[in-house]
């Protein structure tokens, strides 16, 4: 859908969430825990690893 639409994915995410609902708090805790980072690292150390294997063979 975010990629269809020419709203903005912020603008897309406030339509569908309510103000102090689930998904508000949910979005809440993956600022405060840092997930954007979480899931920066995780994939960094995905695409080292793969580069490691290409380079093995």
């Amino acid at each position: 859908m975010a990629m269809e639409s020419a709203t903005e994915l912020e603008d897309l995410r406030r339509s569908v969430t309510s103000p102090g609902g689930t998904t508000e708090k949910a979005l809440d805790s993956f600022r405060e825990h840092e997930l954007e980072k979480l899931v920066d690292k995780a994939l960094t150390a995905a695409r080292d690893r793969s580069i490691e294997m290409s380079t093995a063979m």
